[in-house]
């Protein structure tokens, strides 16, 4: 029984992928609702529209982050549409990169509480905050360049592909750092810059992998083998084009 246990084939063709997505799902939840935590009501006997005016870094910080992670979430779903199945490394390296997702309410708070700060506070929270999302960048490329080299991607993926999605990582990794050290000289500019690369990948843009099914399922109907047939051809095609411009 044992036996027949460990060989039992992965139903619908999912491999492991869906309770992998579904996990996230709930670390990327789970963060995002964190944020307004750190939003305090005033205590105040009169002047309420003051109090809340005051706070309003708080709120800036709220929104920004909610944006960010919430980006961050969609294009972690876009990474996963490119695998057909996933190992115990993919796992675990997706955890590291959900560990820095949910330590983003803490350097957002952080940044809300010393933003306008003296004495290099300030510069250090953000710097904090734009390293955060450099080390999620990283982990997010380590999953996708993982998943390249060990054979996890579908097959329909052109190395082409992999290599202009590789080398947009890498931009995007350089321009977190740049916003790192960008800190230490302009908090505003760090954080805009910040800002600007979650938009970026918040634009709309060519998903090639969207649509596509796994090869097994291939397998479900006579009509199905037809259509998949008559598709492959451009979705294969559409795999040599432009990469889709997944976060990190």
């Amino acid at each position: 029984m044992l036996e027949a246990l460990r060989t039992r084939p992965t139903s619908g063709g999912d491999r492991g992928i869906a309770r992998l997505e579904a996990f996230s799902d709930g670390v990327f939840s789970i963060a995002i609702t964190l944020l307004v935590l750190d939003i305090r009501v005033p205590q105040v006997s009169n002047g309420l529209a003051a109090a809340l005016a005051a706070e309003w870094t708080e709120y800036l910080e709220y929104v920004v982050s909610f944006v960010i992670i919430g980006i961050w979430w969609a294009n972690h779903h876009e990474l996963f549409e490119h695998f057909e199945r996933s190992d115990h490394t993919l796992m675990l390296l997706n955890t590291l990169h959900l560990m820095c997702i949910a330590s983003l309410p803490f350097s957002t708070a952080l940044v809300a509480a010393y933003l306008g700060t003296r004495d290099g506070d300030e510069a250090v929270a953000a710097a904090v905050y734009a390293g955060t999302l450099l080390l999620a960048a990283i982990g997010y490329n380590l999953v996708w360049r993982y998943g390249a080299r060990g054979g996890l991607l579908r097959g329909e993926i052109s190395e082409s592909y992999v290599q202009r999605r590789n080398r947009l990582g890498l931009f995007s990794l350089l321009t977190y750092a740049v916003a790192v050290a960008l800190a230490f000289e302009s908090v505003a500019l760090s954080l805009a810059l910040c800002f600007l690369i979650a938009l970026y990948y918040a634009r709309p843009s060519r998903r090639p992998a969207r649509g596509l099914q796994p090869a097994s399922a291939a397998t479900s109907s006579d009509a199905g083998d037809a259509a998949a047939a008559s598709a492959a051809p451009t979705a294969a095609s559409d795999l040599d084009g432009e990469p889709s411009d997944g976060q990190g």
